[in-house]
């Protein structure tokens, strides 16, 4: 009896270990949807701007605004999307719906330069409403999908959470970089209504992979209308501020301690974060200002092929692909072992002093560009 006995806690015990060191069989559709959106994302805006104004005879100036309102939009409504998922819809139906609208964006960019649509419908509103079909369903799933990642995991395997990210994360620059490749490609060789439609298509499959998980999905429901959120705290915190408690003070008269808490978190982290929105403000040019500088230069790789200027946004994602392993495994552990300490911040901070220099590198390029040189 006692070695039957052990016998079977060893066999539990191994059970155990199995089930803690296994990843969540819904993973594979959250990440399978992940590759695809980001293929349908990256591949659409390579060719935004060239597009404008090449086939919309968009000038330079309003082609960039255009491209800058729709990127702005894309970040604008994960507000509205995140809200609608935790008051109303949950996450997995949040981003089932919208992906819908994502879809019928695709659809509308991909008609606008076939003869039979443009002699009924004028090119520049079908591109405006595609635009804000894909910028509602990009933007409004977008905080919904990676905090859907972390509803699949228990206290037993949640160590495993790191390492579907880096996945997760990785996917995104997979889908990134072989669209921003092909799709400009598509455009110049079967024409717009292929290079706008293979994204669309790479969304419908997004949306099928992602519904096809819906038995085993964990769904975690709404929380309903919140009286302690962010903005009930704040204004209780704007309503109270002269009765000299301090900011966060006054707002404990009507919020729990808890409550109040969370939001000053919030905004102690933000305060961390406040640098980062410069950079983004500047980064997504190189979906714009960026590529046009590169329509005006000798993109030639020494004999060998020619680079289209909206393919010049794939040298984001490639160098992640390249750059993070060997940070992980070489660059990153030896200077720790020669008493240098990585830390996040750290990393960031020396990763957006060379995002600074390289914006200062492409306004001489355009310095010297002016003063008549061909840059290659």
């Amino acid at each position: 009896l006692g070695g039957f006995m052990s016998n079977a806690g060893a066999m539990a015990d191994k059970l155990n270990r199995t089930e803690v060191d296994k990843y969540p069989p819904q993973i594979k559709y959250i990440i399978g949807n992940e590759v695809c959106e980001r293929y349908s994302f990256y591949g659409m805006r390579s060719i935004l701007t060239m597009f404008m104004i090449q086939a919309l005879l968009f000038t330079k100036g309003e082609a960039e605004g255009v491209y800058h309102f729709f990127v702005s939009m894309a970040y604008f409504t994960p507000l509205i999307g995140g809200y609608i998922a935790d008051r109303y819809w949950g996450k997995f139906k949040t981003i089932m719906i919208l992906s819908l609208f994502y879809c019928l964006g695709h659809g509308i960019l991909a008609l606008i330069d076939i003869e039979a649509v443009k002699s009924v419908f004028d090119p520049k509103t079908l591109l405006y409403a595609g635009l804000f079909f894909i910028g509602l369903g990009a933007g409004g799933i977008k905080p919904c999908v990676s905090a859907n990642v972390g509803d699949q995991f228990t206290e037993k395997n949640k160590h495993l959470i790191n390492k579907v990210f880096n996945w997760f994360y990785l996917s995104i620059n997979f889908g990134s970089f072989f669209s921003s490749i092909i799709t400009p490609w598509v455009w110049h060789h079967w024409g717009s209504g292929w290079a706008f439609g293979i994204p669309g298509i790479l969304m419908a499959m997004a949306t099928m992979i992602f519904w096809m998980g819906r038995h085993q999905m964990v769904k975690i429901p709404p929380s309903g209308k919140n009286p302690h959120g962010t903005l009930a705290v704040l204004s209780s915190a704007f309503k109270n501020l002269g009765k000299g408690k301090g900011f966060f003070g006054g707002a404990m008269e009507d919020h729990p301690a808890q409550s109040v808490e969370a939001v000053r978190a919030a905004f102690n982290v933000g305060r961390i974060f406040i640098p980062i929105t410069l950079f983004w403000a500047l980064f997504d040019q190189h979906g714009s200002t960026w590529v046009v500088q590169a329509s005006k230069m000798d993109l030639d790789v020494f004999g060998l092929f020619t680079v289209d200027p909206s393919q010049t946004s794939a040298l984001n994602p490639i160098l992640i692909l390249l750059m993070v392993p060997i940070f992980t495994l070489w660059i990153y552990p030896s200077l720790e072992k020669v008493g240098i300490r990585v830390t996040p911040l750290r990393k960031m901070s020396v990763g957006m002093f060379f995002a600074a220099l390289s914006f200062v590198f492409m306004a001489w390029n355009q310095y010297r560009m002016d003063a008549g040189n061909m840059l290659n």
